[in-house]
């Protein structure tokens, strides 16, 4: 896994964790084994030896006979006492070997130590990052490096590719994979739907299913004209509506309003905008239009996916949105599948 890759890793951990986070405050591990992810790991400091004791044991007493190795981002300069698990695993396993990832700062305090590990064969490799967070790959880690919010599409499909049919709400999840997109909820900053899934499906957009808080919750509506009693208005958490710049301003309750053209820059001029409200994660839950948009202008970096076992043969139907993605995990929830992707010229690290 080489630096880059962990360092992509890292910045998608640091998205989905506490947004008062600061990232020279974390200890950030990634444990791989034949290139693959087994483990990750989001600490705030400060964290104790026996908790990462803990950590690790966890992961290890499940497969010792396998290779693993620690990738590790430490900001403070490393105690002996908290590097002691680590020291005790390799000399334990003998088949776990670790990376190192320190500022400049820290490997310079703490070099005695580092070299008496690598003379112990307990450190593989150690990577000193620049001293300068406010530079490259750290400015990676804070906001991404495509300077924009990572981006999730998030929808349902029937067995035979269909999303719906027009003008009517059609549930193809059932209620594992539901509680699961409230899950996602809550990890996320921001949701995002499109007109025709406000007026057809009137959702939420809340948290309401797990535990969390609720993102803040986006619909895109060129005339801003929205029902007082939408949903999405009267649900608990902040909203905003994206109008066209020629549309009027609405007085709705506890909701903001942004003035977009409606053009085909209105969805990286909504990205920036976000990201300079400090959005770090947004979630896309429809509809058709909103979702093919963000493929075809390749601003999406995941596709969660449900498959449900239902067919739809209607005139009307709706076609699932076409993801030209790399599958890179799959699992079932009751009656439904649930699958992953990653753009094809993605280079975020995933296993």
């Amino acid at each position: 896994m080489p630096p880059t890759d962990f360092l992509n890793r890292c910045a998608d951990l640091y998205r989905f964790n506490p947004k008062n986070a600061q990232f020279n405050t974390c200890l950030l591990t990634v444990i791989t084994q034949d290139d693959k992810i087994v483990s990750e790991q989001f600490i705030l400091f400060p964290v104790t030896a026996a908790e990462f004791q803990e950590y690790l044991n966890n992961i290890f007493t499940k497969g010792r006979k396998k290779t693993f190795i620690i990738h590790c981002y430490w900001p403070h300069p490393i105690s002996v006492d908290f590097l002691t698990p680590l020291i005790h695993l390799s000399a334990s396993y003998q088949r776990i070997k670790i990376r190192l990832y320190l500022s400049e700062k820290a490997a310079k305090i703490s070099w005695r130590n580092i070299t008496s590990w690598k003379k112990m064969n307990v450190v593989s490799i150690v990577t000193t990052l620049p001293a300068d967070h406010k530079s490259p790959p750290f400015q990676l880690i804070k906001q991404g490096k495509q300077k924009r919010p990572f981006v999730i599409l998030k929808y349902a499909q029937s067995a035979n590719k269909k999303m719906g049919i027009a003008g009517q709400n059609v549930w193809l999840s059932n209620s594992y994979t539901k509680r699961l997109t409230h899950k996602w909820r809550s990890e996320v900053d921001a949701i995002v739907v499109g007109s025709n899934t406000l007026l057809v499906d009137n959702p939420s957009l809340d948290n309401r299913y797990y535990f969390g808080s609720t993102p803040i919750k986006i619909a895109l509506k060129r005339d801003g004209k929205i029902d007082k009693n939408a949903n999405i208005l009267r649900s608990k958490g902040p909203a905003i509506i994206i109008i066209d710049e020629n549309a009027t301003f609405l007085n709705l309750p506890n909701t903001e309003q942004w003035k977009i053209p409606f053009n085909d820059q209105l969805l990286p001029s909504m990205l920036h905008r976000l990201t300079q409200q400090r959005v770090r994660t947004l979630f896309v839950e429809g509809g058709k239009r909103l979702l093919q948009s963000f493929i075809d202008q390749a601003l999406w970096d995941e596709a969660r996916i449900f498959t449900s076992p239902q067919t739809i043969a209607h005139a009307d139907a709706i076609d699932a949105p076409n993801v030209n993605g790399r599958l890179i995990q799959k699992f079932r929830l009751a009656d439904n599948w649930v699958s992953l992707f990653r753009p094809l010229d993605s280079k975020r690290y995933i296993g």
